[in-house]
């Protein structure tokens, strides 16, 4: 398992930090884990994930399931089919209500830039 995100602003950790020490306490041997921390973005998360699975033997082509929060799992997908990965399918957390709004009229906007830019 891959833990992707690089030190945002204003953290002490990087965000694969974060989501390894949160899997290792609820039970995901430490061993199991990938720490990616170096992205600052989701193009990043991917390239860079893809390529330490790739030191691990896991393919491109190999099934994906990429975990996200819900609101971005739709361009995150699209971003995963950029970098390289084939058979990607995914899993949405869900946001909490108080930020849900904000969350998916931001991602909206994004949406419509990735596709704009060519990001996907």
């Amino acid at each position: 398992m891959v833990v992707s995100g690089g030190q945002d602003f204003g953290l002490h950790c990087s965000e694969a930090d974060i989501m390894a020490d949160y899997l290792s306490a609820h039970g995901l041997e430490p061993d199991r884990l990938i720490r990616e921390d170096r992205s600052t973005s989701t193009e990043e998360n991917l390239l860079f994930s893809r390529r330490l699975l790739e030191q691990q033997g896991v393919s491109a082509g190999d099934p994906l399931v990429l975990v996200t929060s819900d609101f971005h799992l739709v361009r995150a997908k699209r971003i995963a089919r950029k970098a390289g990965f084939q058979a990607v399918s995914g899993a949405g957390a869900p946001t909490p209500l108080y930020l849900r709004y904000n969350a998916w009229l931001r991602e909206y906007f994004a949406f419509i830039s990735g596709w704009v830019l060519r990001e996907y």
